[in-house]
């Protein structure tokens, strides 16, 4: 196949010219290449071809295909056939291809030197021309032919197509072939075709006779259907590099023809509308619209809203509404242009009814409003009287009288206004407020004025509060407040104001006044400050001097006593104080025993109620300490413990306010006698006795728990009873019955009882055994370590020499206490065989082993490498090693020896230089062993043939194909033998030939080279160019090469091949060599 560059050129329009409906993809130039004797660099080259007009002036390129020859041109020599096409792909840099555009594509594996402009794949220096290799991803390929391509309604598919273009599917064939372009709409016809020396000028759209190589064929002018125009550059007497004119117009013609296509879509331009009344009207306005374009006409997007007139351009409101759209269209040499303007229709708008006022006071303000239309402005007939802000309507009042307020909304024509009146009065003028400014805390004070019928208020209910109506104000909390008058006249209102404040009262000061005092007792009252009257209440309790305070309690109860100070606004200030009035109350006896031993504690009692009115006291200190207890309702009671020997006086005193009466008891205090430490052991065991001691005479002895140790009372032994603590206590009796003690504490535990031991009566001399014990915790031990010895903790036991019975003993100690388990044991002596040495043995022998010692058996821990019966026969069953055990039992005690077997094989395998040959040759036979070495040859078969029965090698030719063999052995004797089988094979001659040349010229001679021989059973045939390249390969000795390589005529030249002949004895022949193309 040859490689080829592209170049297209673009012409649109809207006439016929031949075949083709213009606008449409027409083809330039096609070029074989420059001169370099192989017709090699193709390229194409096409115009978009058409004439603008006013609105259109480019060509939608995406999904138009191009294509060699697809089957549909196939009379002649050739058929020109490179599989697939290129097509325009969906980018948008082929949506608008301006008329008059080059596109030059070309094979960028194989360049053209004549290609000098740079690639610019979107025309991005507007010259309108497009440089684009084959491979760009502007172009799509498809390796699928078009359907029913030999016939005129081929079709090219509309899948499969990938991204990046491929030049081998539009690549020439020098010989005779054809240029397509479809269309894509009509994927079944060419649009335009050149096809050259096959089909005929009825097939294409243009056709010549030849196209060879080193020749370009190119439009002379822009007659692209007439034959006459496309020149060849050779024959024509134009070199072929001189004709190439890639990306440029082939002539002064064929240029012109270019350049007229070229220039942008032509139209009317319209100047801009202007309005005399601006882009708003209101409903019924009007406004003329011009422009400075002559010769148009005016219409109306929505005549409902605006209506214009098409001659003179006045357009009138008719509703409220829009923007509305008005166009002004003129037309010259069938061209239109347009120029718009938007209008909008507003309704005239609408001031309302107004609402506000209808008067105000001077210095007051009133707010206007309407119904009507927002956004208006207000004004005042006369602003000295009243004034109005004119965007909130808010109008205030300057001086009595009469003003107009009117409301104005819309402008010009829109505008409308509506008005209101509104009258000023003038506010009545007040008198000042009369009365005093000072209001005592709590008091009220009346206040007027002289304007009669207003009301009152306070700036401060908090400090000052006032009845609106009759003017009384009352003095809340101390700080000031200002009173306002209000009065109205004719609707205008006026007030006064009045500072006032609320005072606070005097103090009384401080009272010096007791809180208690007892019927009958007197008092002088006093307080911090001076000046002040004394009072009591209520009477009956206390009687006090007004000035002087002196007071004396008459019964008893509680009074209050008051103290008042007035200041000079006659506010008054008091002080008040509780007293309380008592009278002593009458005790009787306190009853309860009249000794007691230290230590001890005793209740007295004492009938005197009520109950928690009294207290208890003690003298002297620290012979005794008092405990009240309260019981409700009950009597005085008191809880006395003896702290020291000795007499002491418990007093009970009781009453209320300092009046109070009190009753004594005596109470004797006897001592406890000393009793000396409690000595001796203070832990036990159960079962077991001990005997405690006291220095101090005269005591007996007692236990606290008997039922963990008991106590004789006289003796002081001590019996363990049971796990558990007892206090041993030793009592002596003194003066007045006071007993003495002292203890000491004896901790009682359990003695361990381990049971029977588990364990064997008889042991063998090293054997071991494990003794156990249900007890946990113990130790054991030997009573004769050299005949068995036993682990302390573990009780395992391990006999050391023959003899016995030996004592094994189990001791537990728990918190002291220890008890133990015995059990005895013999040791005997177990029998004695003697070593047995290591031996080899070979898979599938067999040995006999004796052992010193008879009677016992045999086992094998490997059976898959040797087996041994109880008789001690041994015999190898696989590599390896086992172990033999042998196992003999005497006297209950069991003795064993080890033996270990190590079982080899030999393994043998003849090799020969080769296993088939021919008759005549000799082969080389090679044994290989595995085993043990080193290995020893002992026979080679067939035996006529080896003289030297022990050799290492061997070189034999036998006339016939034979069986050899080899045995050998290995250093443990085991054997083997290995064989192989030489195929000799009679001489066959072969007849192999590939001739040298050949004609593949069509002509039904020599037109194929085959690869001859009569005894070929398999063939591998390869022909390759000079430049190395495989051009035919094949493994079919039926095929022939036919100067073609991928549907392409190869060049005239010379060509190597390689052929690889098996024949049928197996044997494999070779051939190289040159073959000459010749057309």
């Amino acid at each position: 196949m040859r490689k080829a560059l592209l170049s297209l050129a673009f012409v649109a329009g809207s006439f016929v010219a031949g075949a083709q409906t213009l606008p449409g993809l027409i083809l330039n130039e096609v070029s074989q290449g420059p001169n370099v004797g192989a017709g090699q660099k193709e390229y194409f080259e096409f115009i978009v071809a058409g004439t603008p007009t006013c609105t259109v002036n480019t060509l939608d390129l995406r999904g138009w295909i191009i294509d060699d020859n697809n089957n549909w041109v196939a009379a002649g020599p050739s058929t020109g056939i490179a599989t697939g096409a290129m097509r325009f792909a969906n980018v948008a840099n082929w949506a608008a291809v301006p008329y008059g555009s080059i596109i030059l594509v070309y094979n960028d594996n194989d360049k053209n030197t004549s290609i000098t402009l740079a690639d610019d794949p979107t025309d991005a220096n507007n010259d309108k021309v497009y440089v684009i290799p084959a491979s760009s991803t502007m172009f799509e390929r498809n390796t699928v032919a078009p359907t029913t391509a030999s016939g005129s309604n081929f079709v090219y598919p509309t899948t499969n197509w990938v991204s990046g273009g491929d030049w081998n599917t539009v690549a020439l064939r020098n010989a005779g072939d054809a240029i397509i372009i479809v269309k894509p709409s009509v994927r079944n016809t060419e649009y335009f075709s050149l096809g050259y020396a096959i089909g005929s000028g009825s097939t294409a759209t243009v056709w010549v006779p030849d196209m060879d190589s080193d020749s370009d064929r190119f439009l002379s002018d822009g007659n692209y259907n007439q034959a006459s125009s496309w020149l060849l550059g050779v024959a024509t007497g134009i070199p072929a590099t001189t004709a190439e004119t890639p990306g440029a117009g082939n002539t002064a013609a064929n240029a012109a023809w270019i350049n007229g296509m070229r220039g942008p879509a032509t139209g009317v331009t319209v100047d801009p509308i202007s309005s005399t009344n601006g882009s708003t009207l209101c409903v019924g306005g009007t406004t003329t619209l011009s422009s400075t374009t002559a010769g148009g006409t005016w219409s109306s997007a929505n005549n409902a809203v605006v209506s214009v007139n098409a001659t003179t351009g006045v357009a009138t409101g008719v509703t409220a509404g829009g923007p509305v759209t008005i166009t002004y269209t003129v037309t010259s040499g069938g061209c239109t242009g347009t120029a718009t303007y938007a209008i909008t229709v507003v309704a005239a708008a609408n001031a309302g009814t107004l609402s506000g006022g209808p008067s105000v006071c001077t210095g007051a303000t009133t707010t206007f409003t309407t119904n009507g239309t927002a956004g208006g402005t207000w004004s005042s007939s006369n602003p000295a009287v009243a004034t109005i802000n004119p965007a909130t309507g808010v109008a205030t009042g300057v001086t009595a009288g009469n003003v107009t307020i009117t409301y104005t909304v819309g402008s010009g024509a829109c505008a409308t206004s509506a008005t209101a009146p509104l009258q000023v009065a003038a506010a009545p003028v007040l008198p000042a407020i009369s009365g005093n400014p000072n209001i005592c805390l709590g008091g009220t004070r009346t206040y007027t004025n002289g304007f009669a019928g207003g009301s009152w208020s306070s700036s401060t209910p908090a400090n000052v509060s006032i009845d609106p109506a009759t003017g009384v104000a009352t003095g809340m909390a101390v700080g000031s407040s200002v009173l306002t008058y209000t009065a109205s006249n004719g609707g205008c209102t006026s007030t006064v104001t009045y500072n006032v404040q609320t005072v606070a009262l005097p103090s009384a000061g401080t009272l010096n006044v007791p809180a208690t005092l007892c019927v009958g007792s007197t008092a002088t009252f006093t307080s911090t400050v001076a000046g002040g009257a004394w009072s009591a209440s209520p009477s009956g309790l206390l009687t006090v001097n007004a000035t002087t305070g002196a007071a004396t309690a008459d019964n008893a109860g509680n009074a209050t006593v008051t103290y008042t100070v007035t200041d000079v606004n006659g506010c008054a200030g008091t002080a008040t104080a509780p007293v309380a009035i008592s009278a002593a109350p009458v005790l009787q006896p306190t009853t309860g025993p009249s000794s007691v031993c230290v230590g001890a504690t005793i209740q007295l009692t004492n009938p005197f109620q009520p109950n928690g009115a009294g207290t208890w006291s003690a003298t002297p200190a620290g012979l005794v300490t008092l405990t009240p207890t309260l019981p409700a309702g009950g009597p005085h009671i008191v809880n006395v413990t003896a702290l020291a020997p000795g007499v002491a006086t418990i007093t009970l005193t009781a009453g209320s306010g300092g009046c109070t009466s009190s009753v004594p008891f005596v109470l004797t205090i006897n001592a406890v006698p000393v009793v000396a430490p409690v000595l001796g052991a203070t832990n036990l065991c159960s079962g077991a006795t001990v005997t405690v001691t006291n220095a101090t005479p005269g005591g007996t002895w007692s236990s606290s728990n008997p039922a963990a140790a008991t106590v004789n009372p006289t003796t002081g032994v001590v019996t363990g009873v049971a796990t558990g603590t007892a206090d041993i206590i030793y009592t002596v009796t003194g003066v007045g019955g006071c007993t003495g003690t002292n203890r000491a504490t004896i901790n009682v535990q359990t003695t361990p009882n381990p049971g029977a031991n588990n364990g064997p009566a008889t042991l063998c001399i090293g054997a071991t055994a494990t003794f156990t014990n249900a007890l946990a915790g113990g130790t054991w031990s030997s009573s004769n370590t050299a005949i068995a010895s036993i682990n302390a903790s573990t009780g395992v036991v391990t006999g050391v020499a023959a003899g016995g019975p030996v004592t094994i003993t189990y001791t537990v100690t728990t918190n002291g206490c220890t008890g133990t388990s015995n059990s005895t044991l013999n040791v005997n002596a177990a029998p004695s065989i003697a070593p047995i040495a290591n031996f080899p043995l070979c898979t599938g022998a067999g040995t006999t082993l004796t052992p010193s010692v008879a009677g016992g058996t045999w086992s094998s821990a490997n059976t898959s490498v040797a087996t041994v019966t109880n008789a001690g026969v041994v015999t190898g069953t696989g590599t390896g090693s086992a172990i033999l055990t042998y196992t003999v039992t005497n006297g209950g005690c069991t003795a064993t020896r080890n033996v270990t077997v190590t079982v080899t094989t030999m393994n043998a395998q003849l090799n020969a230089s080769a296993t088939t040959i021919s008759a005549g040759q000799s082969v080389t036979l090679t044994p290989a062993f595995s085993g043990t070495g080193p290995f020893t040859i002992s026979a080679w078969t067939p035996a006529p043939l080896f003289p030297n029965q022990a050799a290492a090698t061997q070189t034999a030719t036998p006339v016939a194909t034979t069986t050899f063999s080899v045995t050998g052995s290995d250093a443990n004797g085991c054997t083997a033998t290995g064989t192989v089988t030489v195929v000799v094979n009679p001489l066959v001659t072969d007849d192999l030939y590939v001739p040298n040349y050949f004609t593949p010229n069509f002509d039904g001679r020599n037109d194929i080279l085959y690869f001859y021989g009569s005894t070929v059973a398999t063939l591998e045939f390869r022909i390759f160019n000079q430049w190395g390249e495989l051009v035919f390969s094949t493994t079919d000795k039926s095929r022939g090469w036919d100067g073609t390589s991928g549907g392409k005529a190869q060049p005239v030249g010379v060509y190597m091949y390689v052929a690889k002949a098996t024949l049928p004895n197996g044997q494999t022949r070779t051939l190289k060599g040159s073959i000459n193309l010749i057309r």
